[in-house]
């Protein structure tokens, strides 16, 4: 009795084997194609990733040394204070309690002094070359208010957060203080800006009514030289342009409809003087240097403490 031939010797007859065999293979490469195309595409994730999270750092650090360079520079101005028995920023309980301390001063009649000199003004010679000096020396945008006696007891100046409109000098028993230099309107705003983060507040009857913010992600500095060093720098600017312009309809967003007394604007000079350049208002606008730091909130309120507060100067 034959036996009848099993499946492999058809398989081998019809040549299934060999096929069977060949698709296996190509089973087992399409499988290790596949792995490696997982593989690949984690590491594609991975580097992308990585990329991400060092142009955030490389932006993070260009902000502080953006910061430590305005810090710089203020220090710069801060060695000019040197000539001062006292230099420092006062706000709040402390400064109410120097404006109080100065309103309380009774002399004879005549022998109290107090100078207005609005920013840019020569100072008055009412007092001695050492103090005119000296007050010549202190740097302001909103102007100085000097006071002193004729026995030469008394000699402080205190920048105030508003502007000095009109240089004037008054003499009586008393200091001729203008408080309202020293406190902000009802209503105002304030804007913040740096040159990757902005963020600004409407505030009225010393409540805030309105807020915004923006961050936006700005090339970091580039550390080679020649035409691609300027055309980095170059794209860089613009970049920080765009920054201030989408600022300014952020600021101008929450300013809409907004019977605001006055604008604030604190930041790195030229970035506070390019934002306010953006801003269509028709109120007087203050400009303020500040070294805020982080983004919202909290350079929101760093900002504001910049913008209520006064500079005092003892001579």
């Amino acid at each position: 009795m034959s036996r009848t031939p099993g499946s492999g010797m058809f398989d081998d007859v019809l040549g299934k084997t060999e096929l069977k065999e060949r698709i296996e293979e190509l089973e087992e490469e399409v499988e290790s194609l596949e792995e490696r195309l997982e593989a690949e595409e984690r590491r594609r994730k991975n580097a992308v990733t990585e990329k991400q999270d060092a142009h955030e750092r490389a932006n993070r650090m260009e902000s502080k040394v953006q910061e430590l360079e305005d810090r710089l520079e203020r220090a710069g101005d801060d060695e000019e204070d040197t000539g001062f028995r006292l230099a420092r920023t006062v706000r709040g309980a402390t400064l109410e309690n120097t404006l109080e301390l100065l309103g309380s001063v009774r002399s004879g009649e005549e022998s109290l002094t107090t100078v207005h000199v609005a920013s840019g003004d020569r100072i008055p010679d009412e007092f001695e070359k050492e103090t005119t000096a000296a007050l010549q020396r202190v740097d302001s945008k909103t102007g100085l208010v000097g006071f002193g006696d004729d026995a030469g007891v008394v000699r402080v100046a205190l920048v105030p957060p508003l502007e000095v409109e009109e240089t004037r000098v008054e003499h009586g028993s008393r200091f001729a203080l203008d408080r309202s230099l020293f406190e902000l309107p009802d209503t105002y705003a304030v804007a913040v800006v740096r040159s990757d983060e902005y963020a600004g507040g409407v505030y009225s009857g010393g409540e805030r009514v309105a807020y915004s913010s923006l961050s936006t992600e700005v090339k970091s500095k580039h550390s080679k030289g020649g035409y691609s060093q300027g055309r980095f720098e170059r794209a860089r600017d613009e970049e920080v342009k765009k920054h201030v312009r989408e600022s300014a309809e952020k600021f101008e967003e929450i300013l809409a409809g907004q019977d605001i007394d006055h604008v604030f604007v604190a930041g790195e000079s030229r970035l506070a003087s390019d934002f306010a350049d953006e801003i269509p208002v028709r109120v007087p606008v203050s400009k303020r240097s500040t070294d805020a730091t982080g983004s919202g909130e909290s350079f929101l309120r760093q900002g504001y403490e910049t913008v209520e507060s006064a500079r005092l100067y003892v001579v």
